[in-house]
């Protein structure tokens, strides 16, 4: 089963433009995108007598042949009915979580559909790709695309290049969810200084009150690696806290990253990933580390060298590791990183939030309506 749609330019709405925007907005924040952008596996199929539609698809976080995991068609009217159904990787053992059943209590007529690979991606015109990969084989499989619309700001699973050879603009939406990445930092920080895992495990077994001892934040050094928005959340919460902050950029030298890494009880990451920071974290980094130091990835997993960190974890030599980003992802059962106590890892929650997806949304409904008017869009990329 396939989601039908009108191909052709995208049709023109009767009334002013920002009458048409309104209504768009409207429709997408209201039934829509908030909900939908929860839901990595989901589809709207067209209902007979709907008239013209536009396509959206997004991909899913998981890791599968099936690279388009979302399909959403959206009604240009916002008066015209629409039907769900859930759509499911065919070639996947991988359970897509609890969205889609997120989704089937706001819409109890909603449905599984199992379609081909081909079937998702041909008449995309919007592709919505959050973690999943957009190669330039998605890129050129989509006959009538309009725009690539990434609802984060990193865009490194994206081939900008082949975007821009065919002609096709990408956006992003940075600082979207920079307060959302920071609030999530700070909970691992404090989770991991106050070792809340092996307090709870304490408290199940009733043997003892006020163990394990933890360690303040108050007067600690905090070193931030790539000042960003989200960096600079998480440091003005830090020094809330009476955390003394330091922070390197992209124009930082190797001698102040390595002052860092030596003067710093918890260093947190929040660079991009890129040609110079892939790998950035590794054995001499993390030797150059405080012995019981904490470390945070909430940047890309790919920052750190996994074999040094399972080193140093190994080793004790870090007083603790939170994860929030993976280098696998969904991160794979078998790894013994994931189990050994001193880790704390989150399925990349950082930047989940009903409140990012309400700005998502926005975001994207303006863009969208912007590709239809031919207005110039927010946050462009080529």
């Amino acid at each position: 089963m396939g989601c039908a749609e009108t191909h052709g330019p995208f049709p023109a709405s009767r009334g002013s433009g920002a009458s048409r925007h309104a209504s768009i907005a409207q429709l997408f924040r209201t039934n829509y995108l908030p909900t939908w952008l929860r839901v990595p596996l989901a589809v709207v199929q067209q209902t007979p007598g709907c008239g013209s539609r536009l396509a959206i698809y997004a991909h899913g976080s998981l890791t599968c042949i099936v690279h388009v995991c979302v399909c959403v068609c959206v009604s240009l009217s916002p008066s015209s009915p629409l039907s769900l159904c859930t759509v499911s990787p065919a070639t996947s053992n991988r359970s897509p979580g609890s969205w889609p059943s997120f989704l089937r209590t706001r819409l109890p007529s909603l449905y599984s559909i199992v379609p081909g690979p081909a079937s998702q991606v041909y008449k995309a015109r919007v592709l919505i790709p959050t973690t999943g990969l957009v190669t330039a084989r998605d890129i050129c499989a989509a006959e009538d695309l309009r725009l690539v619309a990434q609802p984060a700001a990193g865009y490194n699973n994206i081939d900008v290049e082949a975007a821009k050879a065919r002609g096709v603009p990408v956006t992003i939406a940075p600082g979207y969810n920079s307060r959302s990445v920071a609030e999530v930092t700070l909970m691992m920080i404090l989770m991991l200084s106050r070792k809340v895992d092996e307090a709870r495990a304490v408290f199940e077994r009733r043997e003892r009150i006020g163990e394990p001892v933890g360690q303040e934040l108050h007067g600690k050094t905090l070193g931030i690696v790539g000042m960003g928005r989200v960096g600079k959340c998480l440091a003005a919460a830090a020094q809330g806290l009476g955390m003394k902050v330091m922070g390197v950029t992209s124009r930082s030298t190797r001698p102040e990253l390595e002052q860092l890494l030596r003067s710093s009880h918890v260093v947190s990451l929040h660079c991009p990933l890129t040609p110079s920071t892939r790998g950035l974290i590794g054995p001499a980094e993390l030797e150059l580390m405080r012995k019981d130091a904490i470390l945070i990835n909430a940047a890309r997993g790919s920052v750190v060298q996994r074999e040094a960190l399972w080193a140093a974890v190994q080793a004790r030599r870090l007083g603790g590791v939170g994860l929030d980003t993976h280098w696998v992802e969904p991160a794979p059962r078998d790894d013994p990183l994931y189990s050994h106590p001193a880790v704390l890892a989150l399925p990349h929650l950082g930047s989940i939030s009903a409140e990012v997806y309400d700005r998502f949304a926005e975001v994207l409904a303006e863009n969208i309506v912007r590709v239809r008017e031919g207005r110039e869009l927010l946050h462009r990329l080529c």
